[in-house]
């Protein structure tokens, strides 16, 4: 049972990207900026990344929240490790993920999936392709981990609330053991490469240590965990540990 239990954990840990989206309403959270483009004067920037100021009515371009054409981002990571507090990681050798930003705070669309997923010899999927896990369909918010560091990042839940992360049960195949997990809670990862500079690539990190998540909630705001329940075992704190490089539309967080 305990072997049962650890496997069960660690696999529900290593994929559980969803979460809830609330931030404290009190604090003003980071926002996507575009340097807009207007007619002549209209302005007070004289290039596309809104660096060169002439003063207002000078210009072209003007700076402000937004998401420029909503082109849609893309991205991809190397392996990943998923851990359990008090427990074992399951390992994936490759993930990726897309979506599109909704405003200049939330993100939509966003689909998240991990391949050649194994813990101790088991194949885990989401009964779409051996060794597969993917997500539902998921929303972000933007939020502070150290507004004075400029840190910030996204944190994910389902875009339908009745359903799971994953796109159906997670279930781990091997031998004469079936483990079969549900997905809860939320993990905040941290964003770069945009942050305060226009850029169409940014990177976003997961960072756990022994199932705890680096951040646990944002600046302000509720404690954003993950929870792993294993059928007919319990519910456990889990981490996640990945790296996505994302590629997108040339915007920039302001921090």
């Amino acid at each position: 049972m305990k072997g049962m239990k650890t496997m069960g954990v660690c696999v529900v840990a290593a994929f559980a990207i969803g979460g809830t989206a609330a931030v404290s309403a009190s604090a003003a959270l980071p926002e996507f900026y575009e340097c807009h483009k207007g007619a002549k004067g209209s302005g007070e920037f004289s290039d596309k990344k809104c660096s060169m100021n002439v003063g207002s009515g000078k210009g072209a371009y003007t700076l402000q929240p937004g998401i420029g054409k909503g082109k849609a981002f893309k991205g991809k990571g190397g392996a990943a490790k998923l851990e359990t507090v008090g427990g074992a990681a399951i390992s994936c050798t490759s993930s990726s993920d897309s979506g599109n930003l909704a405003s200049p705070t939330t993100e939509t669309n966003v689909l998240i999936s991990f391949k050649k997923c194994s813990l101790l010899g088991k194949s885990c999927s989401t009964g779409t392709k051996k060794g597969e896990i993917t997500s539902s369909p998921l929303e972000g918010t933007l939020g502070y981990v150290n507004k004075a560091a400029g840190k910030d990042g996204p944190v994910y839940v389902p875009s339908n609330e009745s359903e799971p992360w994953s796109k159906g049960t997670i279930t781990c195949t091997g031998g004469s053991e079936t483990i079969k997990v549900e997905t809860t809670g939320g993990v905040i990862g941290v964003v770069t490469g945009n942050v305060n500079t226009f850029n169409k690539l940014s990177t976003l990190d997961f960072t756990e240590n022994e199932g705890k998540q680096q951040f646990s909630n944002f600046e302000g705001g509720p404690l954003e965990v993950l929870e792993s329940t294993v059928v007919g075992v319990g519910k456990f704190e889990t981490g996640l540990q990945a790296t996505f490089i994302n590629k997108g539309e040339e915007l920039e967080i302001r921090a």
